[in-house]
């Protein structure tokens, strides 16, 4: 993960003064950000702590030319809501949608251009 937002943008960092969270190697509760930072993480939202997130992604639905991506697990769910409401995470980013038209362009190449010219 980059640390990028669906805008292309910088994540905006962690707060200090954040939720705490158990550190069960210092036996306290201490900030989200210090106890990811202790472990060698950047301090900010790059779904890059646990990876519990990432690991729990899924397709949802897949019809009609569209994809639905969520998460297999209601904590993850959650937490991704949770993220989503600070600042938007999931989604195709402007340079994901060119990677996607990009190769779709080079697996159906003319049926692309003709259905993406009407």
């Amino acid at each position: 993960m980059r640390g990028l937002n669906v805008r292309d943008e910088p994540a905006k960092p962690l707060a200090h003064g954040g939720r705490p969270v158990w550190d069960p190697r210092h036996h306290r509760y201490v900030p989200y950000v210090d106890m990811k930072v202790e472990r060698g993480g950047r301090p900010i939202r790059d779904l890059r702590f646990t990876g519990g997130m990432l690991e729990s992604r899924k397709v949802t639905r897949a019809e009609d030319g569209k994809v639905r991506v969520g998460f297999g697990n209601q904590m993850q769910y959650l937490k991704a809501h949770k993220n989503q409401e600070r600042e938007a995470q999931f989604g195709l980013s402007p340079a994901d949608q060119q990677d996607v038209a990009r190769e779709m362009r080079a697996e159906y190449g003319e049926e692309w251009r003709r259905a993406n010219s009407r």
